[in-house]
């Protein structure tokens, strides 16, 4: 009888050249890791700041290295990215931030990853750290920071800086389950998630994040009885397809427009937590930018235990599409809705209902929550690289080949 061997650290490395995507995921599960710690009050407590910044900076070079060295693109799609990259420099140079540059590294490192299996991976490590983290907070490793509304509400934050962040990886969460789980998903399931959904919202009383969750996992399972194919149904399919534009259109037309003499919008933004106010309060301020502007937000993460009072006015916008317009500019904002788009044209040609219901899900989420373009909250984040597209003749990577024979020679 034969003993398998255990893999040598060279096959390894050879496995990982031969496989990039690999190296893709060991990046992957270290950026999420990094942002589910830097959001929770481990951080702060701790002082890892600078260790999770290093640790980001590790799992970027991995992406880069897989990106520089291991994949193969051809003319039109280099051609793209280099064009990308440069506006998202351009983007981080004004707001003196590279966090887009790194998002987008992501992003175009995430090309030829099969999407289920990255949302599968997605979920299965967000499910560790939200159970890591709020059972940290628990037993008392971490401490619990709270926050009191304007009403007298007490809000838990769970472990993490603010009272929304694990609603919002929670209601993701709970996107990319019912995805998966397409036509197989059970009542018991649905009952499992509301239950979550419940006892979660009675300790950070996040509103919005709790009503979305109480209907989006409800469509998921009631879809498996829309037998029609999409692509036979113009209204609907132009409806999928355009529904991330769509939204990004009502969040800034409701904002610029918002009017506390109108009743409706008076209402409407209370129940919002006075986000029509604040983003309309902020596109008369910042206007619109072709490549952004360094804005300093002020927002409720972090009262009376990183600081005791706001360092000027609260400004924070949660709306993503504002943020991101904001933040990074009208041009950018608009490669990221035609990347959903293209995504969106492709999941209705093949008749994934599941994943169409899955984008129009996250685009209505991104009116109410500014985590769009977050890598470590949206798994579907990775739909935006279907605008540099994988047709065309593969052009051969040097670089890889050079490292290819380096290792090679070193292994020897």
């Amino acid at each position: 009888m034969s003993i398998k061997s255990k893999p040598s650290i060279n096959s390894i490395i050879v496995k990982l050249l031969q496989e990039p995507k690999y190296i893709f995921y060991i990046a992957y599960f270290i950026l999420i890791a990094a942002m589910s710690i830097s959001i929770s009050t481990y951080e702060y407590t701790y002082g890892l700041e600078t260790v999770l910044k290093l640790v980001r900076y590790v799992g970027y070079l991995l992406l880069a290295v897989k990106l520089f060295f291991l994949d193969d693109y051809d003319k039109k799609t280099m051609i793209k990215i280099f064009l990308i990259v440069a506006l998202t420099v351009i983007c981080s140079f004004i707001e003196k931030n590279n966090t887009i540059l790194l998002t987008f590294l992501f992003i175009i490192g995430s090309r030829n990853v099969p999407l289920k299996n990255l949302i599968r991976f997605t979920l299965y490590i967000q499910m560790f750290f939200v159970v890591f983290i709020i059972g940290s907070d628990l037993v008392g490793i971490i401490p619990e920071w709270t926050y009191t509304t304007a009403d007298g509400v007490l809000r838990y934050s769970l472990g993490y800086i603010y009272t929304s962040h694990v609603s919002s990886i929670l209601f993701y969460i709970a996107i990319a389950y019912c995805y998966l789980r397409a036509e197989k998903l059970r009542l018991f399931e649905l009952v499992i998630i509301e239950l979550v959904n419940i006892i979660i919202f009675k300790y950070t009383n996040a509103r919005t994040a709790f009503a979305f969750l109480l209907i989006a996992p409800l469509i998921f399972y009631f879809i498996r009885f829309y037998k029609r194919s999409l692509i036979k149904s113009k209204v609907i399919s132009l409806l999928i397809i355009i529904s991330m534009p769509l939204c990004a259109l009502l969040s800034i037309v409701a904002c610029y427009f918002y009017d506390p003499k109108n009743s409706i919008m008076l209402n409407l933004n209370q129940y919002l937590s006075h986000r029509l106010e604040l983003g309309h309060s902020a596109l008369l301020k910042y206007g619109i930018n072709i490549f952004g502007e360094n804005i300093v937000w002020i927002g409720k993460a972090g009262l009376h235990h990183m600081f005791d009072q706001y360092p000027s006015q609260y400004n924070y916008v949660d709306c993503s599409y504002i943020k991101i317009m904001f933040d990074f500019g009208i041009i950018l904002l608009i490669i990221i809705l035609c990347g959903y788009v293209l995504a969106a044209i492709k999941a209705v040609k093949e008749d994934e209902k599941y994943l169409c219901m899955a984008i129009i899900m996250v685009a209505i989420y991104s009116i109410i929550e500014p985590r769009l373009i977050q890598v470590g909250y949206n798994p579907f984040l990775v739909l935006i690289a279907a605008i540099f597209g994988c047709s065309g003749s593969k052009q051969s990577n040097k670089l890889k080949e050079i490292l290819n024979r380096v290792v090679k020679k070193i292994l020897k």
